[in-house]
Parts: structure tokens; sequence; C-alpha cells
């Protein structure tokens, strides 16, 4: 039985190197998990400095991941070698679909890291890991990440909508899917 799944992630991209994060991604990753406006749409809370060195500890050298377990990767530029953000990844028992997520800087945000990011990540999953269809989970206020998502070709499954409580307040997340 196949109780998880070897993620060792190295993915270049024209401005990006997405990579596992490691201590010397601290002080830049501090900079914008502690932002609550970075954490609103997020399943993370606001991170103080010693939250975010225990996370990138947990993270660094974990090269693979249960089924159902998230893994977080550092989103680094590869001109400047600065972190500008992170990606999340879980894949589900079977292997054949994944869930991601990812955050950007505020710092660097509207600079087209993120779908360059994702893209990259989309292809990963179909090509190198056989991956069938990836979901992504967006709240229904999160307008940027929303045109992200379907500026990539997910498509919104409508029976899925749904009314979460997260994070104090009621909220509707959206389903989107892309399949192979």
């Amino acid at each position: 039985m196949n109780t998880g799944l070897m993620i060792e992630l190295c993915i270049e991209t024209p401005n990006l190197l997405i990579r596992n994060l490691n201590q010397n991604d601290l002080a830049a990753f501090h900079e914008y998990r502690w932002n609550p406006d970075i954490a609103k749409y997020q399943g993370f809370e606001v991170m103080d400095l010693e939250q975010v060195a225990d996370f990138i500890r947990q993270q660094e050298n974990k090269l693979s991941i249960a089924f159902g377990e998230w893994k977080q990767y550092g989103i680094e530029n590869r001109k400047t070698n600065k972190l500008v953000g992170d990606c999340a990844l879980k894949v589900y028992d079977n292997g054949s679909t994944a869930e991601i997520g990812i955050t950007i800087s505020p710092l660097v945000q509207n600079k087209g890291y993120a779908k360059e990011a994702m893209e990259a990540i989309v292809q990963f999953l179909f090509g190198k890991k056989k991956v069938n269809l990836i979901e992504v989970i967006v709240d229904a206020e999160n307008f940027k990440a929303i045109r992200l998502v379907e500026s990539l070709g997910f498509k919104k499954e409508n029976h899925q909508t749904e009314k979460v409580f997260f994070k104090g307040n009621w909220g509707i997340e959206f389903h989107y899917k892309l399949e192979k």
C-alpha cells in the first residue's frame, strides 16, 4: 500500500525557482506571513518570527508527503535570490488528484509571479507526477486569485460553492478544477 508520494520539487521558470523552503528564507517568509491582509484569504493565521522558524524547520527537509498532507515550497526570484512567496501542494490518496495554493508577498505582487509559478506547478504535476486533476479553493472575495485561476483555465465547479465558517466569519468558497 502506497501511503505517500515523493515530491522533490525544484522547478525553474524564466524568473522563478520553486524549491524547498530553508532557514535562509526566514526573514522574507516572515515579512509577508505576519501580514493580516495576506492571511485573510489563506488557511494560515498571522505568524510571528518563532512560528515561521518552526514552520520552515518542519518543511525544509520534508522530501515526501503523505497523501492528504500539505507541503509548502518557496518561490524565489532567480535574479535577486530572494523569496517572493510560497506555494502549497497536497496530493490525494490515489496520486491522481492534487490541490494547490499560492501566496505572493505584497511587496512583489502584480509582477506575474503567481501566474508563472502556478503554470509551472501545473505542468510539473500533469507531466512528471502524472496527476490528472488539480483543484484550487478560492474565497469568493479574493478577486485576484479568481482572475488568476480562471486565466489558467481552471473551471469553477458550481455544485461545489460552499458557505463556510472561516476565521470567525461566514463566507463563500469557490472550488476550481483543471483536468489534464
